[in-house]
């Protein structure tokens, strides 16, 4: 059953049409299909040779349904990675455009994030000019998991039932969904592999079998949250990412030469400030920072080096020295007493602060017991709430406005850089902290460095 809640997130409406098709299957499922998010009609189009402008596309259902079936674990599990315009494998399985049988589909991609699926436009510069539907409408939505999931499941029972009014009893559809539902409510073992392979890049069981067996094993050492991380991240290198890591978690490199410090994540319950958790994620936590901010009684001004290591009990120096390790990303490895090991990348001093405040952030919000905190460059709902503690924690947002609002004029580069430098961060982050919260438009990111 879906319920309002999610259908007003996300809806896929069909309205069935007579076909002259030769082929039964395309006979009974040719219908106008309307897909909406959020009350936005993302079907919208221009009919080309019509010259109509409707809200719905023509087309069959059940290739829609294949679609939709083959590549469930993906869409829902496997964010979008940095190079996915690129990546022709990843848009076939996240772009309905891909869904081929001869239809134009909606250039919509869908790119899960743990908690929400992200709905954007996949459409390229010229794309549609010479065909016959020319979609209008540039999505960019997120929609819960659970709406997702409810909106697919009743689409593509809708579609089987269909098949079933007709007679048609197999097409090819009745065994790929009764599979992937089988895997989506069978064994945790298989859920588990099924969500990992996803998260890095993968179809199921077409991993090679040497990443196949590390996502078997690792997440027992390092943790299944951490692991999907790194996945979503690494993608095809996840190997070799994670041999590195695992010789650090059994202790064969900890120590000095490991590139790493000693240190203690705080604990503090920021579970009431963090406030509703259906919110975006970064607004929930903004507010975990601004109340961690209050209790560690940091003001509302620049955060200093020493501060910093101060809160997490690491030596001061820790931001200025230069050290290198052997790991592609930063990570804390917790023991079971409330102390860490802090492994950071990166030579600048601001890099190295945003990362340990990435790392406060993932041990207030994340909810993980695991031995292992990971800060990687994947767009998980994980990583997202890192990424906006540790902004509002180092820079917040009201110190920002106090001193570069200017009648909503663009800040210079020299302006930017002042604050950036008066705050230890990054002019990036002070441009990015001002574009999320609306106070420049998004090309002013094109400005700063």
């Amino acid at each position: 059953m879906i319920h309002a809640a999610e259908t007003d997130q996300f809806a896929i409406n069909v309205s069935p049409l007579e076909s002259h098709s030769r082929d039964m299957v395309e006979r009974a499922c040719y219908a106008e299909i309307e897909v909406c998010a959020h009350g936005e009609i993302l079907t919208r189009l221009e009919d080309t040779i019509a010259r109509t402008v409707r809200d719905s596309m023509r087309g069959c259902t059940h290739t829609m349904g294949l679609w939709f079936a083959s590549n469930w674990w993906r869409l829902r599990w496997e964010p979008m990675p940095e190079d996915w315009r690129t990546d022709l494998d990843w848009q076939m399985a996240h772009s309905l455009a891909a869904a081929g049988g001869g239809y134009v589909w909606p250039p919509i991609c869908f790119a899960g994030d743990g908690e929400f699926v992200h709905l954007f436009d996949a459409s390229h510069a010229g794309q549609g000019d010479w065909e016959p539907a020319r979609y209008l409408a540039r999505p960019d939505a997120d929609v819960s998991a659970s709406a997702f999931e409810a909106v697919i499941d009743s689409f593509v029972e809708g579609v089987l039932a269909r098949l079933g009014d007709f007679g048609l009893k197999e097409s090819g559809l009745s065994s790929l969904w009764a599979e992937v539902r089988e895997e989506r409510h069978g064994s945790k073992e298989v859920q588990r592999l099924r969500k990992l392979e996803a998260m890095a890049g993968y179809d199921p069981d077409a991993a090679p079998d040497a990443l196949a067996a590390d996502l078997r094993s690792a997440p027992d050492m390092l943790g299944e949250g951490a692991v999907g991380e790194i996945a979503a991240s690494a993608r095809h290198d996840l190997v070799k990412v994670l041999k590195p890591i695992r010789a650090l978690v059994k202790g064969k490199r900890a120590g000095a030469d490991s590139g790493g410090f000693p240190a203690r994540l705080p604990a503090l319950e920021v579970g009431k400030a963090r406030g509703n958790r259906n919110d975006e994620p970064w607004l929930q936590a903004y507010r975990a920072a601004r109340f961690a901010r209050r209790h560690w009684g940091l003001g509302s001004g620049p955060i200093s080096d020493k501060q910093l290591a101060s809160l997490i009990d690491a030596p001061p120096d820790v931001f200025s020295r230069s050290q290198r390790t052997a790991l592609s990303l930063p990570m804390a490895v917790r023991a079971g007493d409330g102390t860490a090991q802090i492994y950071l990348d990166g030579t600048y001093p601001t890099t190295k602060r945003f990362a340990v405040g990435r790392l406060l952030g993932d041990q207030l919000l994340a909810g993980y017991d695991e031995p292992l905190i990971p800060a990687t460059k994947a767009k998980t709902v994980r990583q997202r709430l890192q990424r906006a503690f540790s902004q509002e924690l180092l820079c917040p947002v009201d110190a920002i406005k106090d001193r570069l609002w200017n009648k909503g004029k663009r800040a210079s580069d020299d302006e930017i850089q002042r604050v950036a430098d008066e705050f230890g961060v990054s002019p990036r982050l002070v441009s990015t902290t001002l574009v999320n919260n609306r106070v420049l438009d998004r090309d002013a990111l094109d400005y700063t460095y």
